[in-house]
Order: structure tokens, then sequence, then C-alpha cells
């Protein structure tokens, strides 16, 4: 099945990224729990790709202002990393921040 993406845009998904996130950055990388979701995950707009209907990566693009933006918090599968899915969810969070104006 190809990869999907798409703007997050339920609880589910939101839990989802959730643990995705917790998986990569506080069980692999050691990044503390408390750091790792923080007061820009409210009025970001977080990208979600899905395999076979599983959430296998995310990243989110923080509106600066109206003509910046700041690309972070991406984290893939561990098992599909260096296959083009974080590639994928870039460039996706890169035409939402053009469609938002961002140069």
């Amino acid at each position: 099945m190809p990869l999907k993406l798409k703007k997050l845009d339920s609880e589910e998904e939101t839990e989802a990224v959730r643990i995705l996130r917790t998986q990569v950055f506080v069980d692999e990388q050691g990044v503390p729990p408390e750091l790792e979701m923080d007061e820009f995950d409210h009025s970001a707009i977080h990208a979600v790709a899905y395999e076979s209907g599983i959430v296998v990566a995310t990243g989110r693009l923080i509106l600066e202002t109206p003509i910046s933006a700041r690309i972070g918090r991406m984290a893939v599968q561990e098992s599909l990393r260096r296959s083009g899915v974080g590639s994928a969810v870039l460039v996706f969070l890169e035409n939402e921040a053009r469609s938002h104006g961002v140069k």
C-alpha cells in the first residue's frame, strides 16, 4: 500500500503521533519526556504519514510570522528510516508552508 500523507485532524491521530514521537525522541534518543511535547504542539500544523493504515511518520510546521516558519519534530518509524518517508513528510510540510505564504 502506498504512503498516504495528510494533515493531522483527529484525536486518534494526535495520540498516534504522540506515541511515535515518544518512541523516537524519548525512548531512542533519550529526550526527557517533559521536553518532547511543548507549547507549540497545539498551534503547529502536523503532517501524518500512513502506511497500511498505520501512522509511520510525522513532522510539524510552526508558522512564526507571515513569512517565516520552522519545521521540526520529524519522526519516522525505525524500520522505515532511509526509505524516503522522512523526505516525503518534509516536502509535504514545505508545501504547506508555501500555501501559507512562506517563501
